[in-house]
């Protein structure tokens, strides 16, 4: 029954009572035993039970419970009788070798044998025997416990039938895999060896295609030094007006062959990717007035007028003035050969600026033959020109515009036209320059005098020594620079100018690269070998005209480099350069 405490609240208690006789009175002795919590035992081992009997019949898995003793079945789950096909009739009270649901004879044995002490076994994997005599795979788990005072055994298996075989197809694949895997790695392995062949052959191409240009860069160069050079000394001694128009048109063709070499070299080493851009401080104004300078000959000789439009970029500026001018002299070349009356306008503007930098967009107008709109397009293209016939007419490589639009993306912009035909036509190319600090601007030459009148009243009896195999070139140079006012000593290759640098002091050397017995790499480095000539400016002078011959030179020793052939004023301002700073 129940009884209630003072404060209300009510708990279960059993009662045993007794009558007894005290005195002649008849009483009832009573005592009261507090049982709520054996009572709150029993009902959560009844839902307990109730939960895992659910649980128990249920579960997907297959579910048994047997006597430890004996091995008799006690009570089997619904999953028991839809797998194994039995009914539970006729599994209850009798065992697992009776009705022969082990898959192998030894099965039940090696199971009580991996049981053990244990009073739990997981994932153990045996073989089950259906009503049909179908044997399947199994993973049992095992536990012991008690069920109704009885010491029992439960059980609980799943059929991985399915798992196993997708474990086998998954092995057979696996093994597939592997072979093609390793058929695919024999394919790899002969396709890497034919694409290390090719890899060789193209790089064993591409040197045989370096050694080539190289050496037609210093063949061709070689003599034209010769050409450009005894021109410049024939007409400082004077000639008469009929010779020294010969002799101008001499050095045209001499030019005009060294622009050729010069383009067909530039787009080898850009098309090869090893043209390296100079970088140094340069003025707008300056190279205008170069550019307009150098064809405005032969805009006059065709009754041209050449206009410069005034230039809104004043600062100084960082970038390859060299290539700059190549590009507007191409334009400006261009538009004098195409046009026969009228003007020709060089141009420039501002069309971005930014804290460091400024994208400029330079320009050339005239009022020349035009071009039709169709042909615009491929005129930027290698060896295009807008007529084939104008080969013949105008001259040219087709060249000149396709190494323009190449100089202007390396230096971030592009190149293009518009025109119209009998009206005229505009060429552009737009250039990213950083602006100059005043770290970058070197310090000016003496003001109003060039550099070779420079050399002749600051260093005039300074000791030149002039290593260079060819006669003819060495006769050049030793006249310019005596007529400089500087002493100039010579020398036939790299080991006699070693020799005579042993017994001499020179101020500086102008060393060439290819000579015969000791070139001028392993010379310069003899040469800085010893300690009273490592500050010697030492001046490559080669006609081998490639980015890897300059960082060759450098690499030997030498200050600075120069390629043949070379203007006198510009050897003049290389010496006044490296003299000055000696």
């Amino acid at each position: 029954t129940t009884h209630r405490r003072r404060d209300g609240s009510v708990f279960d208690v059993e009662i045993t009572s007794v009558p007894v006789n005290v005195d002649g009175r008849k009483m009832l002795f009573a005592s009261s035993r507090d049982i709520s919590e054996r009572i709150r035992t029993a009902v959560a081992l009844r839902e307990s039970e109730e939960k895992f009997a659910t649980i128990f019949r249920a579960s997907p898995d297959i579910m048994a419970i047997t006597e430890r003793a004996t091995g008799r079945f006690m009570a089997v789950n619904d999953a028991f009788v839809r797998i194994m096909g039995w009914q539970e009739a006729e599994v209850i009270g009798r065992t697992s070798l009776e009705l022969g649901t082990w898959g192998a004879e030894d099965a039940r044995a090696k199971l009580l044998a991996a049981l053990g002490s244990n009073t739990r076994l997981t994932n153990f994997e045996s073989q089950f025997r259906r009503h049909d005599g179908e044997i399947f795979p199994v993973v049992l788990s095992i536990e012991i416990g008690l069920v109704s005072r009885v010491d029992c055994l439960i059980m609980s298996a799943r059929d991985v039938t399915a798992q196993k075989h997708t474990e086998t197809e998954l092995d057979r694949h696996r093994n597939h895999l592997e072979e093609l895997l390793a058929e695919r790695t024999v394919a790899l392995r002969e396709a890497n060896a034919r694409l290390t062949e090719a890899r060789d052959a193209a790089e064993a191409a591409s040197r045989a295609k370096s050694t080539f240009l190289a050496n037609m860069s210093h063949e061709l160069r070689t003599p034209l030094n010769a050409i450009t050079g005894l021109s410049n000394l024939i007409r400082r001694d004077g000639l008469p007006p009929r010779q020294a128009d010969r002799l101008e048109k001499i050095d045209a063709a001499g030019q005009h062959l060294l622009q050729v070499v010069n383009d067909i070299l530039d787009l080898s080493k850009i098309e090869a990717d090893r043209l390296v851009l100079e970088a140094s401080p340069l003025s707008v104004d300056v190279l205008l007035e170069q550019v307009a300078a150098l064809v405005g000959e032969d805009a006059r000789s065709k009754g041209l007028v050449l206009e410069i439009r005034p230039s809104p970029v004043h600062e100084t500026l960082i970038g390859d003035l060299t290539r700059l001018r190549q590009a507007l002299l191409n334009y400006a070349g261009n538009a004098i050969k195409f046009t026969h009356q009228g003007r020709v306008c060089l141009g420039v503007r501002r069309m971005e600026e930014q804290a460091d930098s400024v994208i400029l967009r330079f320009e050339v107008e005239d009022t020349g033959i035009g071009i039709p709109a169709g042909v615009l397009a491929k005129l930027f293209s290698t060896f295009e020109q807008a007529d084939a016939s104008t080969t013949r007419k105008y001259g040219g490589t087709g060249l000149g515009l396709a190494i323009t639009r190449r100089l202007a993306q390396m230096m971030g912009g592009d190149a293009g036209a518009e025109s119209q035909p009998g009206v005229g036509s505009l060429f552009w190319f737009t250039v990213r320059l950083p602006k100059a600090t005043l770290a970058d601007i070197p310090a000016s030459p003496i003001e109003g005098l060039t550099a070779e009148e420079s050399l002749r009243r600051e260093y005039a009896g300074r000791r030149i020594l002039v290593a260079e195999d060819e006669p003819i070139n060495r006769e050049i140079a030793a006249e310019l620079l005596e007529e400089a006012g500087l002493i100039v000593d010579l020398a036939c290759d790299g080991e006699e100018a070693v020799e005579k640098i042993r017994h001499t002091v020179y101020d500086l050397v102008l060393m060439d690269m290819q000579m015969p017995r000791l070139d001028g790499l392993e010379a310069t480095r003899q040469i800085r070998a010893r300690a009273d000539c490592r500050d010697l400016p030492i001046i490559a002078v080669t006609a081998n005209a490639f980015a890897e011959d300059r960082e060759r030179c450098l690499g030997a020793g030498m200050d600075d480099f120069m390629g043949k052939p070379f203007d006198p004023q510009t050897l003049f301002a290389l010496i006044l350069k490296w003299l000055s700073r000696a």
